[in-house]
């Protein structure tokens, strides 16, 4: 991975006409390389989607229906979909788990 293509709030955009902006990683050099490791079990079922779905022209694995990125509005209502079927009631009142970057914090990600 040597870049990023962030979906950016209006209000810390530097071009708020568009939504994505496209940079390089954080903390490393313009075309600087990170190298990823995955667990085998991550590896099987991301293989197993790009045999059915396959990846887009830029090499992205997820897509909209008009196979654009997917908002963060889409997949952040399918986050709290997936919590209220997983959570308990006092669990989902809870911040355990309140947006996919809280995984990062708790290092779910590793």
């Amino acid at each position: 991975m040597d870049a990023n293509n962030p979906e950016i709030s209006p209000r810390w955009s530097d071009a708020p006409d568009g939504p994505r902006q496209a940079r390089e990683l954080k903390h490393r050099a313009k075309g600087e390389v990170r190298q990823v490791s995955l667990n085998p079990p991550l590896v099987a079922i991301l293989r197993r989607h790009i045999d059915t779905f396959g990846v887009t022209a830029d090499g992205r694995l997820f897509r909209s229906g008009q196979d654009g990125p997917v908002k963060a509005i889409r997949y952040i209502a399918r986050w709290r979909q997936a919590r209220e079927i997983a959570l308990t009631p006092a669990k989902q009142a809870s911040p355990l788990a309140r947006r996919p970057y809280d995984l990062r914090h708790a290092a779910v990600s590793g």
